[in-house]
């Protein structure tokens, strides 16, 4: 998404994802592979940057070409088993030329030496490899402003917890990596912000203008010293010494506190008088023996001499107290109860509307089960439709594109949600499109091939191609851009 159909504020969204990406997988590489911190925190993240950056440019150019181009299979995987024997072939030759090939025996010996660490060109595979899967993760996506919040939010975490890692074991700090990925997630977010906010004003999408571009930014910096600024004036001692500076204000709040208590006590002092009466009545004429010979008599399993009969022997739970049985029975049974209270509710649930006498025909068909209405529904909703994804297409490029034209559906009902033109619910897409153009005038071809995809992806098992995919990514923009219904 850096080189064919973007747009220049997705451009630089993605720039600073690839950023956000690599600033708070920097401290977690620089924990387990301990020879790289010696180029340096920063130096580390730049290099790291500028190949994710590579591969993504490289990604892309690829898939330009066609999914049945025989030349696509052949660049994707040689692109990338090429950069890892490339990496290899160089680590092993380094060892011929210094040892022969003696030396590089050894060196792939080296590798399961559990006495030894592992080489730095290992290492370097690995890297390379996890770089490969984020770039092309990276060409897939299509995030609006929500998605970019919630990858800041989690980023954040990563960060702070790899950080703490980081600085745990080796006492170095990655303050000047937290302060980039701030600056990167915060640029992320404000523009995409503004590119919703231009779609809604029916703006053209071009790139703001320089100076416009410059407040954004400047109000970035300035976003972050403010925070850096009380970073520094908020600390331990100065937070103590400005507690202390208000004594007299808390004192000033005692009293009117111990004011307070003492009214009250004034106001119930005669139900409190009642109440301690009351309990020493009690304490008084309670029979604590007996309440002692009960409570021992609760705690023994039952025996001939306290009543259960002749012939009839307590059961042997072993060390187990018996009352321990005897609760868990209760609760299993008080379980069991809940479980056909809930079943009657849901089935009278499910009946009401026919008991109310209400049209059955309103609904062209039946609602699927959305496992309730919290978020761990709604994740459960969406791991079953990602799991018939998968199903269908496998884990391939067809899958990346199905969940890529799921998503875009999706943001066309929510955009017509935000004029006013909801989609019922268990409403079939191809009769929710006229509703759709209403709410998206002179878009009718786009909104059709739209709906028609998303029914390929979601109801057939038809694979989509490339050319398919480009389109309705034009066409989705292209809605966003539509003018509003008067």
């Amino acid at each position: 998404m850096l080189l064919f159909n973007v747009t220049p504020h997705r451009r630089i969204v993605h720039l600073c994802l690839a950023g956000m990406e690599i600033a708070w997988f920097t401290p977690f590489l620089l924990f387990i592979y301990h020879s790289a911190q010696d180029l340096g925190v920063i130096t580390i993240f730049a290099i790291l940057l500028t190949i994710l950056l590579m591969w993504m440019m490289a990604f892309e150019v690829i898939n330009s070409l066609s999914d049945y181009d025989p030349r696509y299979g052949f660049l994707l995987l040689g692109l990338i088993a090429g950069s890892t024997l490339l990496i290899i072939a160089s680590w092993l030759f380094g060892a011929m030329i210094e040892n022969g090939l003696s030396g590089a025996w050894q060196a792939v010996a080296n590798i399961f030496n559990t006495d030894k660490s592992l080489p730095t060109q290992v290492w370097l595979v690995f890297l390379n490899l996890y770089i490969c899967q984020r770039a092309v993760s990276a060409n897939t996506r299509d995030f609006g402003f929500f998605g970019i919040a919630f990858n800041f939010r989690v980023g954040l975490l990563l960060m702070i917890f790899g950080g703490i890692l980081f600085s745990y074991t080796t006492e170095q700090n990655v303050t000047a990596l937290l302060w980039i990925y701030m600056v990167l997630g915060l640029t992320a977010i404000s523009v995409t912000r503004l590119d919703e906010k231009a779609v809604g004003m029916h703006s053209s999408g071009k790139l703001l203008p320089h100076h416009r571009m410059g407040q954004l930014f400047f109000s970035v910096v300035i976003t972050l010293a403010f925070a850096a600024i009380l970073s520094l004036i908020l600390s331990p001692e100065i937070l103590w010494h400005f507690l202390v500076w208000l004594t007299p204000v808390w004192t000033f709040f005692l009293k009117i506190f111990v004011m307070i208590l003492a009214g009250l006590i004034w106001l119930f002092e005669p139900v409190l008088v009642l109440i301690g009466q009351l309990l020493q009545f009690i304490a008084e004429n309670f029979d604590w023996e007996g309440l002692q010979e009960v409570t021992d008599n609760l705690m023994q399993p039952p025996t001939e001499e306290n009543g259960t009969g002749e012939g009839h022997h307590p059961p042997k739970y072993g060390p187990v107290p018996w009352w321990v049985f005897s609760g868990l029975r209760c609760m299993g049974l008080s379980v069991i109860v809940l479980i056909f209270i809930g079943f009657i509710l849901l089935f009278l649930e499910r009946i009401y509307p026919y008991l109310r006498g209400e049209d059955e025909d309103e609904e062209p068909e039946s609602e699927d089960m959305t496992f309730g209405g919290s978020i761990y529904g709604r994740g459960l909703q969406w791991l079953k439709g990602m799991a018939g994804l998968v199903n269908k297409y496998g884990l391939s490029r067809q899958l990346l594109a199905a969940i890529s034209v799921e998503n875009i559906y999706a943001n066309v009902c929510r955009l017509a949600k935000q004029r006013s033109y909801p989609r019922p619910l268990a409403q079939p897409p191809d009769d929710y499109l006229p509703t759709l153009k209403h709410a998206f005038l002179e878009q009718d071809d786009a909104l059709q091939r739209i709906t028609a995809m998303y029914m390929q992806v979601h109801y057939g098992d038809t694979p989509v191609s490339l050319e398919e995919f480009l389109q309705v990514q034009t066409d989705y923009h292209q809605v966003r851009r539509a003018e509003k219904p008067l």
